[in-house]
């Protein structure tokens, strides 16, 4: 009984501060789960933000689907942070957003050990991007994925490239 009158309080209370929780201080709130381990329940909240919004609150649920990826994958759950990934759409976006969307889906199918996956995101950030010297940034990811597919003269390339960018290569 004690229980049921508990219940029903905290019910109401719940009913009476929705309106007082701003989707701005939900979001603050949803952050801190992220921030202090708490990603299962992080990314419940981040999908309830997503069914929450408006269809027109695209970067709302863009931001809120890259973060719910992040809950996932810091629980090593690879397959679902790409699921909230490709959920993205990435045609309402420039180039910085298609580099980061791209780059995480490709590090989450490599960490899945989907190696063509990885290297299928790097194929199209080099036909969508226009900005060609951002795909700097993901090289390294490359060459890791390269060299899991057997491809190394292509990673070696590529290696090459990275370390005359960042003064490592020594000449002979």
């Amino acid at each position: 009984m004690l229980k049921k009158i508990f219940l029903s309080f905290f019910l109401l209370f719940l009913l009476k501060t929705e309106n007082v929780f701003s989707q701005e201080n939900e979001a603050l709130f949803v952050d801190s789960l992220l921030e202090n381990g708490h990603f299962f329940e992080a990314a419940i909240a981040f999908e309830r933000i997503i069914f929450e919004a408006k269809n027109e609150e695209t970067d709302l649920k863009t931001n809120a689907l890259l973060k719910k990826s992040y809950a996932y994958k810091s629980l090593k759950n690879f397959e679902a942070a790409k699921t909230a990934l490709y959920r993205i759409p990435l045609q309402n976006y420039g180039d910085s957003v298609q580099l980061l969307v791209r780059y995480e889906i490709a590090l989450n199918a490599f960490l899945n050990k989907e190696f063509g996956e990885a290297e299928s995101q790097f194929v199209q950030l080099n036909y969508f991007l226009k900005d060609k010297k951002l795909l700097e940034t993901t090289w390294f990811l490359q060459i890791l994925t390269l060299n899991e597919l057997k491809r190394w003269d292509e990673a070696k390339v590529l290696l090459e490239k990275y370390l005359e960018k960042h003064k490592m290569l020594q000449q002979n």
